[in-house]
């Protein structure tokens, strides 16, 4: 009986093996895009889009295997799993299927959509930004050529006191000039460094899809000893039950 019941766990496992296929999982770390340092958007935000309905194209879909679904703008939402990192500019993504070759396609198409909304999100104010820094050069430009003009003055001697007055004026004005053209020069200098450094970037991925060949779950003979333990269990419950029923009847005789 022992051993039937074990068998009986082995074969119940190994049914369900062969019916139910193995699921394979990509995983994959996406960062938001940045324009001098800020965030297009939050990572809460953006995975609260991916969760919706209406965030993928038909082409996504498709390349997930969804588009025979019923709704598989929400499906695929609930499927990618997508949630922010609390420690980090990142939204972590995941996918599930049959084909671990399906699951990258399908993650890679995902990225793909998710970095090209963000980049046109990113374009205005970048844009922007850029607009802004031709300005600031325009006016350092028109600024430096008036304090050049000043410091070409010739220095003044013998003036009356009236003219004394005006040429220290003149001064002045020379040298808040002089103290607005470094404060314009270091503006310049601050933001083409955040324009052309890693503080201005696209959404991108943290590191690869990461797809193990190992498919999720337990494994095969995991699951086969889990089986035949069940089964032994099994086995041992009927015969504690049957031992308390005969000792039960022995006591009432």
């Amino acid at each position: 009986m022992m051993t039937i019941s074990g068998l009986t766990g082995l074969i119940a496992v190994s049914a369900y093996l062969f019916f139910v296929p193995p699921r394979y999982e990509a995983t994959a770390s996406l960062m938001v895009a940045h324009v001098v340092g800020e965030a297009i958007e939050s990572p809460a935000a953006l995975a609260e889009k991916i969760k919706s309905g209406t965030f993928f194209t038909r082409q996504t879909w498709s390349a997930c295997g969804l588009n025979d679904q019923r709704q598989p703008g929400q499906l695929l939402g609930q499927r990618l799993r997508p949630y922010p990192n609390k420690n980090a500019p990142f939204v972590e993504l995941s996918f599930t299927d049959t084909s671990r070759e399906r699951s990258v396609a399908c993650l890679a198409k995902v990225v793909e959509e998710v970095v090209g909304t963000q980049n046109r999100l990113a374009e205005p104010v970048l844009n922007n930004k850029h607009k802004q820094l031709a300005e600031l050069k325009q006016r350092l430009a028109t600024l430096r050529k008036t304090v050049e003009v000043m410091d070409g003055s010739p220095v003044a001697s013998g003036l009356n006191h009236k003219e004394f007055l005006m040429h220290s004026l003149w001064l002045s004005v020379a040298m808040v000039k002089q103290a607005q053209m470094r404060d314009l020069s270091r503006r310049v200098d601050d933001l083409e460094l955040q324009l052309a450094s890693s503080r201005t970037h696209s959404a991108k991925l943290v590191s690869p899809i990461y797809a193990p060949i190992t498919p999720v779950g337990l494994q095969p003979w995991k699951l086969l000893l889990a089986g035949g333990i069940a089964g032994f269990g099994l086995f041992g419950a009927w015969f504690v039950l049957v031992t308390q029923r005969k000792a039960s009847r022995h006591a009432k005789a």
